[in-house]
């Protein structure tokens, strides 16, 4: 996979990104058969399963029990992360989740909506 090839993926393939579980396997077997990858595949990779993954994957936006294990059965063979840039992206994932989350915290508390330690406001509901 060369970055003339990542950039025609992008242009052609998918100038929307991945917008669905097909995009998503397209992406997942370009990345098992292709034996050599350029680092320009590797951002769009991570960054496009990752984005997909949370934020156009139902539920959007947030990670559910069921979800969880998705990723579990698509990324994990045995308990161990199937490849080292699935790992990356995995790592991505949570990076972005969790600046998110922090970020929806930070607004909740703002706003009045979110209980923290001292107990002062009400859960608002998720």
């Amino acid at each position: 996979m060369e970055s003339h090839d990542v950039s025609l993926l992008k242009k052609f393939g998918l100038p929307e990104g991945v917008r669905s579980h097909e995009d998503l396997l397209t992406l997942l077997v370009l990345n098992s058969f292709c034996p050599e990858k350029c680092p320009e595949w590797e951002t769009f990779f991570i960054e496009s399963v990752a984005d997909f993954i949370l934020h156009r994957m139902p539920p959007e936006n947030r990670v559910d029990q069921a979800k969880l294990l998705w990723i579990f059965e698509t990324f994990t063979t045995e308990g161990r992360v199937n490849s080292p840039l699935e790992s990356a992206m995995l790592t991505h994932l949570l990076k972005i989740l969790v600046a998110e989350s922090f970020a929806a915290l930070r607004t909740a508390r703002e706003t009045g909506g979110w209980i923290g330690i001292d107990g002062a406001k009400p859960v608002a509901a998720a």
